[in-house]
């Protein structure tokens, strides 16, 4: 009897150790909870919060693992996550509660500007990397590259857009030069911005929304196939590099 009781004890503890090392954590994500989620917050700029049940799993799960891979090398967004439990001690809860989530919902994304903290900003499209990764940029202005895109030519892209006309010329044939000496895939990408770039000296600014609805929606269309999907995506993820922050926000 007591080496069964022996045993039980030990389970109990490593169901214990197991709980605190599996609940929610995800690489180059730090945990908060509510003793240390306003203490960090208030330390960087800007911080991106993921709320969501313990253990989480499945595609969201995966896709905001390849958003911190992303944003690894971002200092000044912290990237965070609070697991929400609604058993046992219910750790947690009082944060979900302080901005009214409910588990339905999660994973919800909430985006935090150390200067204005007590207002987040609740990310409201698809969960996908891309996606969190446009709504971060956009609200922050934070540098972050979309998939497909390269960083030197995404510059290009907004030097182009705020550029007078002949200075675009300008920056369009040195854009050209540029996409010459890639090889590859960046190659590729890169005849993309310079594609871009003469179809709005052509067709006017105006051309990036109408154009990035018309890629996206044949992108999403389930009729597409995955290579020509993924081709999409690159053209929208660059076309997206060519929007003026008002446009950007408009968007979302």
């Amino acid at each position: 009897m007591d080496g069964f009781y022996l045993n039980i004890f030990f389970l109990l503890i490593l169901s214990s150790i197991l709980h605190v090392n599996c609940v929610l954590h995800t690489k180059g994500a730090v945990q908060l909870d509510s003793i240390t989620f306003d203490k960090l917050l208030a330390k960087f700029p800007y911080s991106i919060v993921k709320f969501d049940v313990p253990f989480a799993h499945g595609e969201k799960q995966d896709e905001f693992k390849k958003f911190t891979e992303r944003a690894n090398s971002q200092k000044d967004l912290l990237v965070a996550e609070v697991a929400v439990e609604d058993y046992g001690d219910k750790d947690n809860t009082d944060l979900s509660d302080r901005y009214n989530l409910k588990k339905d919902d999660f994973p919800v994304y909430l985006l935090f500007n150390k200067d204005d903290l007590p207002a987040p900003i609740k990310f409201s499209g698809q969960h996908q990397a891309d996606a969190l990764t446009k709504f971060i940029k956009l609200q922050t202005g934070l540098y972050f590259g979309l998939s497909s895109c390269l960083q030197a030519f995404d510059k290009k892209a907004v030097e182009f857009m705020q550029a007078e006309i002949e200075h675009k010329k300008e920056i369009l044939a040195e854009t050209e030069g540029e996409a010459e000496k890639q090889d590859g895939e960046n190659k590729d990408m890169a005849e993309i911005y310079v594609k871009y770039m003469k179809k709005i000296l052509e067709k006017g600014e105006e051309f990036v929304a109408g154009e990035i609805k018309r890629v996206e929606k044949l992108r999403d269309d389930s009729k597409t196939s995955s290579n020509r999907k993924k081709h999409l995506t690159a053209q929208a993820n660059i076309l997206h590099s060519f929007m003026s922050k008002s446009e950007k926000k408009d968007e979302l």
